[in-house]
């Protein structure tokens, strides 16, 4: 009985070494990483360093505070949307839809590009999961400042604030651009909501567009008149997430001649893919009812 005894005491305390060692293994890399992060904040590089701050805030890291100030994270998320200009867009009612899957080669995001989807197939809804019933559907993140359904207009600023919008009219064609939440809900718009950034405008790509790494979901207009939707997923611990730059990049290589970027919540939803992403659930969905024609 004592032999057992002895062999169950020297297993315990194998196993209490082996739980030691890989306490003091975490506890060294979440230094080494805060440390690195760190280096990153503080150092010389002052691009990386307000692409971290920006992630840090786009992702609400908790410990965001440790690296940077109340100001810096505040400022690295402001952006002032360029001036709303008409399109001459015709959509031309014919579209072919494609569903491509897109892997980053630094192994940071990976993103579902979906193109020739009929613009009168595409809705705003209220929801609380990505999935909302169409076709194609991807969450958006529920504190959006602005949005627009029909008739029914919510925004939390003040009378004349400017918002960055990106709206659909029931011409087909997609707006994105400064706009104040009264010119939103007076001018037909069928849909608008309050967007991160103008990715592609006039057929070129947006530059300085700033932020950090995060997910992100992007809709598009193509030159035919057909709508393009990005919903691409962060991976890895950092970088993990696609930057706005990037977005606006795989929108331009896609055919967009005017792009939007939101902040990305819910998941997806495509044709029987399922979700792809795990994320909280969304309050809104752009959905597509009938894909495409």
């Amino acid at each position: 009985m004592s032999k057992v005894i002895k062999r169950k005491k020297k297993t315990g305390k194998a196993l209490l070494a082996i739980a030691l060692t890989l306490a003091l293994t975490a506890v060294i890399l979440l230094g080494a990483l805060a440390g690195a992060a760190f280096v990153i904040a503080k150092g010389p590089a002052k691009s990386e360093s307000a692409r971290l701050c920006a992630t840090f805030a786009e992702k609400r890291f908790p410990l965001a505070g440790l690296f940077f100030s109340a100001d810096e994270l505040e400022r690295s998320t402001f952006y002032m949307p360029p001036a709303l200009t008409e399109s001459d867009i015709e959509p031309s009612g014919a579209y072919n839809s494609a569903i491509y899957y897109v892997d980053d080669v630094s192994n940071a995001w990976d993103a579902v590009v979906i193109t020739g989807i009929s613009p009168d197939s595409l809705s705003l809804t209220e929801t609380d999961s990505a999935y909302a019933g169409g076709k194609y559907s991807f969450g958006l993140g529920g504190d959006l400042d602005a949005f627009l359904i029909g008739d029914y207009l919510t925004y939390r600023g003040a009378d004349g604030e400017i918002y960055c919008f990106c709206a659909m009219g029931d011409d087909g064609v997609l707006d994105i651009g400064a706009m104040t939440a009264y010119d939103a809900a007076n001018s037909g718009y069928v849909w608008g909501l309050e967007a991160d950034r103008v990715l592609v405008r006039d057929s070129a790509p947006a530059e300085d567009l700033g932020g950090g790494y995060a997910s992100r979901a992007a809709i598009g207009q193509a030159a035919d008149g057909s709508i393009i939707l990005i919903f691409a997923n962060d991976r890895g611990f950092y970088p993990s997430g696609i930057t706005y730059s990037e977005l606006a990049s795989l929108m331009y290589e896609y055919g967009a001649v005017n792009a939007a970027a939101f902040r990305a919540e819910g998941g997806f939803y495509a044709d029987g893919i399922g979700q792809l992403g795990e994320k909280s659930a969304s309050s809104f969905a752009i959905t597509v009812k009938g894909g495409a024609k």
